[in-house]
């Protein structure tokens, strides 16, 4: 992208091109790394071996992260925004040469704190594994991911100078990279790894987000003293050091805290919550007399039946991303009804994608692990997550909503409210030996359900009704025709290849949900359109094809 000459200033087309420019290049690159990030969750297993032996990889691989995410909270969430606004600040009011001294001081502090907690989180493996995890084999992987903190911590650092000064495709590409790393390695050091006992393939595959970050970190640094525009603040900054002086380090240090510690806090939730599976999960597995199952159990709970349930929010993540600066327009002009508009389209959207999404997966909720893993305990957990597809995309969506509103405490104190009643399900559920593993996945569910819910009061209360009915019933009954054809697809080809019956079952799904939407009229061109990229392109051909309505 090319980047505007650091005379011009920040005024005009130029500058709102710029900034729409990078939005675009910075949410490709988001879904890039999302998608590159997601493809463990399917391969990794199977690179295990599937089956018992694997669904314990995955869960000594997922007992790992929880502690890591929260650890990650404190030194990384909401670094870059914080960041970012002060470098904008100090750049838009002439002082381009703070933004190098904001940077260093900001790459000390993280040096320093993403060390302590990286130590941290070494030496607290073995007790983390034992007392929590209940699985002593966790330990290792613990200690494998434990430097990923410091690596990430720093990566923060960069990023935020570059989204400061408006230079978002290394950003972008940072982040791909980073996958691109990650990735290969788990893959390369699990199957390495593998002969010398599943604890050691799940560690290599958590090193993973070791030589991931350490990747993404090492590209920035080398972008950063590469690129022309930083370059220039650099040498800005060299230039007026000793005539200028500038904001001391504590003061730095202070501005820099009040914007990330909101941030961070909010972050914490969602990896809190992973936390409750990993903590809660095993403790009651044993005290419902399955101690030698708890880890595969867990492994089947957040390695195989999970990644379906956030495999759609990739779409509705994008969605919720481009809802935040439509509202936030909105807001900022007084137009209520437009913003009304555009939060009741992402509503229509998202049901439109999810609900499908949902059925489609409780159909296929036996066969597809089946020919993944060839593990038919997943079955049923992931029957029931499957529902959690619409209110994960729902909870999404209204998220952005309530941000472009100036809102963004309310769907954290929502969810916290969701995790609550999450805590209460998984440790009365997940002890019940019939229930176990299908408990937690029904916790998760009602979390995000709850969470959903109060986010389309809180949503409807400021801009009124936003949740079209009649569209949504459209929906329903296209879907409800969609999963009776599919089931009975499925049943007919059940003699056949389990691959031959899944893409036959998914392919007359589609169809079926299509022609049954269009025949209802629930398929609004405006809707298409507001799909992020490719909106336009799919409305055009929809309409040759008399699917959609104005």
């Amino acid at each position: 992208m090319e980047q505007p000459q650091p005379e011009r200033g920040s005024a005009g087309h130029g500058h709102a091109g710029a900034f729409l420019a990078g939005a675009l290049i910075l949410l490709i690159g988001s879904l890039l790394s999302r998608l590159l990030g997601g493809v463990y969750h399917f391969v990794l297993p199977i690179l295990m071996g599937g089956g018992t032996q694997a669904a314990v990889g995955m869960g000594l691989f997922g007992m790992a992260y929880p502690l890591y995410n929260v650890m990650l909270s404190l030194s990384a969430v909401g670094v870059p925004l914080g960041i970012s606004k002060l470098v904008a600040e100090s750049t838009a009011q002439g002082r381009r040469w703070e933004a190098a001294r904001i940077f260093r001081v900001a790459v000390l502090a993280l040096s320093i704190l993403g060390a302590v907690l990286s130590v941290a989180l070494y030496l607290l493996a073995d007790p983390v594994a034992r007392l929590i995890a209940q699985d002593p084999r966790a330990a290792i992987a613990i200690r494998a991911i434990a430097p990923a903190v410091f690596f990430v911590s720093l990566e923060s650092a960069y990023r935020g100078v570059f989204q400061g000064l408006q230079h978002m495709a290394p950003h972008a590409a940072s982040q791909v990279v980073e996958q691109i790393i990650r990735v290969l390695t788990m893959f390369a050091l699990a199957v390495i790894l593998l002969p010398r006992g599943i604890q050691y393939a799940a560690a290599g595959a958590s090193f993973g987000a070791v030589t991931g970050a350490a990747a993404g970190l090492a590209f920035l640094a080398i972008v950063i003293r590469r690129d022309r525009l930083t370059r220039t603040v650099w040498q800005e900054r060299r230039a007026v050091a000793d005539t200028r002086g500038g904001p001391s380090t504590s003061m730095v240090l202070k501005r820099l805290a009040a914007l990330v510690i909101p941030i961070a806090l909010a972050g914490m939730v969602l990896p809190l919550i992973n936390l409750i599976d990993a903590v809660v999960v095993p403790l009651r597995l044993h005290a419902a007399g399955l101690g030698a199952q708890a880890t595969g159990l867990y492994g089947v709970l957040v390695g195989y039946a999970m990644p379906f349930m956030v495999a759609p929010s990739i779409v509705t993540t994008a969605l919720a991303v481009s809802l935040v600066p439509s509202i936030s327009d909105a807001v900022a002009r007084g137009e209520r009804a437009v913003a009304a508009g555009r939060a009741a389209v992402g509503m229509r959207v998202t049901l439109l994608l999810t609900v499908p999404a949902a059925l489609g997966l409780f159909v296929l909720a036996g066969p597809l692990p089946q020919l993944l893993y060839h593990s038919p305990a997943t079955a049923r957990p992931l029957a029931v997550m499957a529902w959690g597809v619409v209110f994960l995309g729902v909870q999404q969506t209204t998220t952005g909503v309530l941000q472009g509103m100036g809102l963004p405490g309310v769907p954290v104190v929502n969810l916290l409210y969701g995790a609550a009643v999450k805590v209460l399900l998984t440790w009365w559920l997940v002890g019940i030996p019939g229930w176990n593993v299908t408990g937690a996945a029904l916790g998760t569910v009602a979390a995000f359900a709850v969470a959903s819910v109060l986010n389309v009061r809180a949503v409807q209360a400021r801009l009124g009704p936003v949740v079209d009915v009649g569209a949504l019933v459209r929906v329903l009954a296209a879907a409800a025709a969609m999963g009776v054809v599919a089931d009975m697809v499925l049943r007919a080809v059940a003699g056949h290849r389990l691959v031959v019956g899944i893409a036959a079952t998914v392919v007359v799904g589609v169809v079926v949900y299509v022609l049954a939407l269009a025949a209802v009229g629930g398929i609004r061109r405006a809707d298409v359109e507001s799909l992020p990229r490719f909106g336009v392109r799919l409305a055009r051909v929809l309409a040759r094809l008399h699917l959609v309505r104005d």
